[in-house]
């Protein structure tokens, strides 16, 4: 039995090791969603990252992942763009959800609570994306 757990962290612990480390600021990651333009497709990835000590404030980012085009091909980001001054309250703490959009593309949803103020209410907003770089502000139904 000892000889059986000593060959599997043998194996398993290198292969932990070499593990792509995440930064901790990442607090978020949503995939999902289709896109194509011209000869390329693939998936929305929508990432929430932290800033920040005493007032932590998030930032939020739309990347177009590209699907590999064969086997040695590997996914590649086409485009990403940061959501902007998404919060017209000022630095918040922010969290993002990701859904189909009903004309195509995703609908990413924003909700963002000030940290100005320990009894500030969330507010959300809904933006809009489609091919690699285009992204609109719309509503949640869209």
């Amino acid at each position: 039995m000892r000889t059986i757990a000593f060959l599997l962290v043998g194996f398993i612990g290198p292969a932990l090791a070499q593990a792509p480390q995440v930064p901790t600021s990442v607090t978020e990651v949503h995939t999902g969603g289709w896109w194509q333009a011209g000869s390329k497709s693939g998936t929305y990835r929508v990432i929430v990252v932290n800033q920040g000590w005493e007032h932590i404030s998030s930032k939020v980012f739309v990347e177009w992942v590209s699907e590999p085009s064969d086997r040695e091909s590997t996914q590649e980001v086409v485009r990403s763009l940061e959501l902007g001054t998404v919060s017209p309250i000022g630095p918040a703490v922010m969290n993002a959800s990701l859904r189909r959009g009903k004309a195509g593309g995703v609908v990413i949803g924003v909700e963002a609570t000030s940290n100005a103020s320990p009894k500030a209410k969330a507010k959300r907003f809904a933006f809009c994306a489609h091919e690699p770089g285009t992204v609109a502000t719309c509503t949640p139904e869209q």
